[in-house]
């Protein structure tokens, strides 16, 4: 079976060295002079290219980019996809349930993982990336029964750790890790940024405060509430884990501190640029400005639709966009 990875960021790299330790894998990237032909000393080949042709001659496709760029790949891909391919998605996204419908018609299956296998940061762009060691479980939905075992034995494989199955593709939407957990900790930690002095990037995880703990439960309760209005199947209610459950604590307090605890977390610096002076400022073209938002402003679009309130997740809403505007 041949497999290709599309993208070229830290989740990209990742999926890259995990394949090619036990096959060969082909790159999709805007940047393949700048690959190797093995990554993290990888047994196996990566073949780089930037020709979308090479989606024809694979079985397995998995994605690795955000939303804002998303679209326009599935654009450029779309001639060459054909019956009996799968796409996974790696992470999924709230674009998640149109898409999953849009290719069924074509023939082509879609899997998505719930969440990367690894947390990673390119060490030297096409050669190396460090991963922290694979997740114990990895949740992933494929939409059919029959593709149940084979894709768990593919994540067995390449990911290491046990699988899980989710039961709905609006799971992605009601995501409560990346477009809750982003945006309660950047609101609090750059409001009145233009009226204050970084002299240092502080880190993300390892400097988290008991405020942003307090916003990430409120908006994780307020989640769960929209998705008792918003899923008469109870598919989606069925996938849901609070955040509370998921780091196993039980007070802001507690989440605090298991955040700041987190090994593969604690050198993961806040999305910043540094300025000629050495002060720095928030880099607003992070993807944690561009690409989480728009899975909050997702949540928010369906309690919106069922009028459920959620005075935190649009606290949440409403501050991100003062941080990236004048106002």
């Amino acid at each position: 079976m041949k497999y290709l990875v599309i993208g070229g960021g830290n989740i990209a790299h990742s999926l890259a060295a995990a394949i090619s330790r036990r096959q060969d894998v082909t790159v999709l990237t805007r940047r393949p002079n700048d690959w190797g032909p093995y990554i993290n000393d990888s047994s196996f080949a990566v073949h780089a290219t930037n020709d979308p042709t090479c989606v024809a001659g694979v079985e397995i496709i998995f994605i690795a980019l955000p939303c804002l760029t998303l679209r326009e790949m599935l654009a450029r891909i779309d001639p060459y996809l054909h019956k009996g391919q799968t796409i996974c998605f790696t992470p999924a996204n709230a674009l998640i349930p149109g898409i999953v419908e849009t290719y069924a018609s074509k023939g082509v299956a879609i899997a998505c993982l719930q969440r990367v296998p690894y947390i990673s940061r390119i060490e030297e762009y096409g050669h190396r990336v460090k991963m922290s060691p694979p997740r114990t479980v990895h949740k992933l939905y494929v939409p059919r029964e029959e593709m149940r075992e084979p894709w768990a034995m593919l994540c067995r494989d390449f990911f290491e750790g046990a699988v899980e199955f989710v039961h709905s593709p609006l799971t992605f939407v009601f995501n409560n890790s990346n477009p809750l957990l982003h945006p309660a900790r950047l609101v609090v930690l750059f409001r009145d940024w233009r009226n204050r002095v970084f002299d240092r990037n502080p880190l993300f995880y390892a400097e988290w405060t008991d405020e942003s703990s307090e916003l990430y439960i409120k908006a994780d309760a307020e989640m769960r509430a929209v998705i008792e209005v918003a899923d008469p199947t109870g598919a989606c209610k069925a996938d849901y884990e609070s955040v509370l459950a998921h780091y196993g604590v039980e007070t802001p307090q507690g989440m605090t501190a298991k955040l700041r605890s987190i090994e593969g977390f604690k050198a993961i610096l806040s999305p910043m640029r540094e300025l000629p002076d050495g002060t720095c400022v928030p880099d607003l073209e992070s993807r944690y400005f561009t690409e989480d938002i728009e899975g909050t402003l997702a949540i928010q679009s369906f309690a919106r639709r069922f009028r459920v309130p959620t005075p935190t997740i649009d606290e949440l809403v409403d501050r991100m966009g003062r941080l990236t505007t004048n106002d």
